[in-house]
């Protein structure tokens, strides 16, 4: 059982780092569908319609890893699918894909989800392999 937490919802970007160390790390996840990347509710509970702002990319400064950012589970869109569906969160982009188009040619749409990992001692949120997404979170 997990302590709980209160998230600063102010600090979107934390959230989303807390929640994406959860999909990343929690061994209680069911992974075997895609989950709400801001509730981890099954995502047919939870839907997300992206729409283009004026010159705005969709999923904005959220979308690239960085040192001072490193979570990048954004809503993205998947390219198959058509323009009327829900967006997917990224980390679950290759389970959408294994599940929705299992004839898809995988290696070809692989870039949507994969992360470039700068620090080989950690995972894409910038943590160290087994870090716990309840641990307090440096602003």
């Amino acid at each position: 059982m997990f302590p709980t937490v209160t998230l600063d919802l102010s600090q979107g970007q934390r959230v989303l780092e807390h929640i994406g160390a959860h999909v990343l790390h929690d061994p209680s996840l069911d992974r075997s569908m895609p989950l709400c990347g801001l509730c981890l509710r099954p995502s047919p509970m939870c839907q997300f319609f992206l729409k283009k702002g004026k010159g705005a990319h969709a999923s904005g400064v959220a979308s690239e890893s960085t040192a001072s950012s490193p979570c990048s589970n954004v809503p993205i869109h998947c390219p198959l699918c058509p323009k009327s569906d829900p967006a997917i969160w990224r980390y679950f982009f290759r389970i959408h894909f294994q599940q929705k188009h299992p004839n898809a040619p995988l290696a070809q749409y692989e870039n949507i989800w994969k992360q470039e990992i700068k620090n080989p001692s950690s995972d894409h949120l910038g943590r160290p392999p087994h870090a716990n997404p309840h641990q307090k979170h440096q602003c």
